[in-house]
């Protein structure tokens, strides 16, 4: 399998008390979608509205139980039995870039870090399948997500006018969104941007960024 294994993916990381991750399992999708559903009613409309569907797990997730390859990995935090947060991460194996697709966490536990143990997992991962970058979209809606990535050290690289839709005030919303980006492929590896190759603006947007790491 190309996916690490939950025991690789938290070898030193901390884990808060009482929480524990592990592989979404096919006897627990029906219950996860119960519950993402009312956490995140919004997630009713746009990309990540497969995570509602069941044969979404069992075609594309790599299960526990997968005997397969599959592009998606799914992780689960539970408080003792209970289903408390969702981590989902896309892989393009031949670009060799991690993408985060969603993160719910139920609002009860909200306040125990596991923001930062979804980053720090998906980091993780990005640096056992050595991808090249691992990049994730924040929503503009609140600023939490935004506070994250910055303190995680990911870049913002862009913000991405209309890039998927949500349900707002109960109906369906074109959303803008902030595209951020880490890199983990080493220097030597990078493409060398030549600046005749750009024009002003985009040669104007590349300093702006660069000042701004």
């Amino acid at each position: 399998m190309r996916w690490p294994s939950i025991a690789n993916l938290l070898s030193g990381i901390q884990v808060p008390s009482g929480y524990e991750v592990d592989f979404l399992s096919e006897t627990e999708i029906e219950l996860l979608i119960s519950k993402i559903s009312s956490w995140y009613p919004a997630l009713a409309t746009g990309s990540e509205s497969c995570h509602l569907d069941p044969n979404f797990y069992r075609r594309e997730v790599n299960l526990k139980e997968a005997k397969d390859d599959r592009d998606i990995c799914v992780a689960i935090v539970k408080f003792g039995e209970e289903i408390v947060a969702l981590y989902s991460l896309g892989a393009d194996w031949k670009a060799n870039w991690l993408g985060g697709k969603l993160t719910v966490i139920a609002p009860e536990h909200r306040n125990a870090n596991l923001g930062y143990l979804c980053m720090a997992i998906f980091e993780r991962a990005g640096h056992l399948v050595k991808a090249g970058m691992i990049w994730v979209t924040g929503t503009l809606q609140h600023p939490y997500t935004q506070k994250l990535m910055e303190k995680c050290n990911f870049r913002l690289c862009g913000i991405v006018p209309a890039c998927d839709r949500d349900t707002i005030d109960g109906k369906p919303r074109y959303v803008t969104e902030a595209l951020y980006v880490k890199v983990l492929a080493p220097s030597n590896e990078l493409q060398e941007i030549k600046p005749e190759n750009l024009t002003d603006r985009t040669r104007a947007f590349l300093s702006f960024l660069d000042g701004h790491r």
